[in-house]
């Protein structure tokens, strides 16, 4: 089944909205980037040197949704922020992929701390991180 805003794949709800599939070019990639960043809260060596990978998490301050994740409107759109990261710094999302905290941090938007897996994959790494103690406590 399909529709115009979300790709349905087998009985799993993936959603792959075309947006985030995009890479936007030259002014608009940077023009997006700059808003992105607005929203960004990034550890001074990153905002000096302009290096999207490092040690520390680049926390998103934005909307955030009940299931703690960011979101960002691009086109009358609200996409996950990680995925918009992602999508400006490091590619495309290719069909089926989801992207990945490799922090398990929800609300981590640094590039050199997502990366691409199955949905499978994802769900399996955090249950794994769950039953490691690994989750947050809420306040």
């Amino acid at each position: 089944m399909e529709n115009s805003r979300n790709n349905w794949n087998g009985d799993r709800r993936i959603y792959t909205f075309s947006l985030a599939l995009k890479v936007p070019h030259g002014g608009e990639k940077e023009w997006i980037r700059k808003r992105f960043l607005r929203f960004v809260d990034r550890p001074l060596e990153a905002t000096l040197f302009g290096e999207p990978e490092g040690a520390k998490c680049w926390l998103w301050k934005g909307c955030v949704t009940d299931r703690g994740y960011g979101r960002f409107k691009y086109k009358d759109r609200s996409i996950g922020a990680h995925r918009i990261a992602y999508v400006l710094w490091n590619g495309p999302i290719p069909q089926g992929a989801v992207v990945h905290h490799t922090c398990h941090e929800q609300l981590c938007v640094n590039p050199g701390h997502l990366g691409l897996m199955t949905h499978e994959g994802n769900v399996t790494e955090s249950n794994k991180q769950r039953s490691n103690g690994v989750d947050k406590v809420p306040f």
